[in-house]
């Protein structure tokens, strides 16, 4: 849940802060939540349900895959295994030029696309021996907050999914945005690295 509501929060204080400085700016941050496949209310780790409203827009210039819920390393991939539909999904927007980011333990996800081999690449710490033996074409960085390699972008561990947001708006909006968003947040912008957690 803290991987889907964390960066739509983290976008909207940010377009509030960017009309603040500037009322004309316009529309910079939008998200949209949906799901593919048969599940039309996916279910949040906390019980709680999304409700699906349609599927992808067109003109997404970010697709955001967030962490998922599961209880070990295995029962992940076996979850990822059955996502065919969210691969093609994946791979498709890829390949309209979508850049396509995944955070936490949603980068098994990204991963079992093959978007990201020979790419480097970061994951959870504690998922990071998993991730090495199921995607070993990968260069994966298990100590790195936040990877970008373009078009693909990756998270460390839950909370870095806000670390990958505020470097989205630092793009598009600039940084003295980003770093305001961030000090709203009480948001450490500066976290490179994951070894602090482990």
């Amino acid at each position: 849940l803290s991987n889907v509501a964390g960066p739509i929060d983290v976008l909207r204080i940010a377009q509030r802060i960017a009309e603040r400085r500037d009322p004309k700016v316009g529309k910079l941050f939008d998200a949209d939540v949906f799901a593919v496949g048969p599940q039309q209310s996916p279910c949040c780790s906390a019980g709680l349900h999304l409700t699906r409203i349609g599927g992808p827009r067109n003109d997404i210039d970010v697709l955001l895959i967030p962490g998922m819920m599961h209880s070990s390393p295995s029962q992940l991939i076996e979850r990822v295994d059955a996502m065919a539909e969210e691969r093609a999904l994946i791979v498709d927007m890829h390949r309209r030029g979508v850049r396509v980011a995944a955070a936490c333990s949603g980068t098994f996800l990204l991963a079992s696309t093959g978007l990201l081999d020979a790419r480097r690449a970061t994951t959870s710490w504690w998922l990071a021996h998993a991730f090495a033996r199921a995607f070993p074409r990968v260069n994966l960085e298990a100590d790195a907050m936040v990877i970008d390699e373009g078009s693909v972008l990756t998270t460390g561990g839950a909370t870095a999914v806000l670390n990958l947001i505020l470097k989205l708006v630092g793009e598009t909006a600039g940084e003295s945005v980003a770093q305001m968003t961030a000090r709203m947040l009480n948001v450490d912008a500066e976290r490179q690295s994951q070894a602090p957690y482990v």
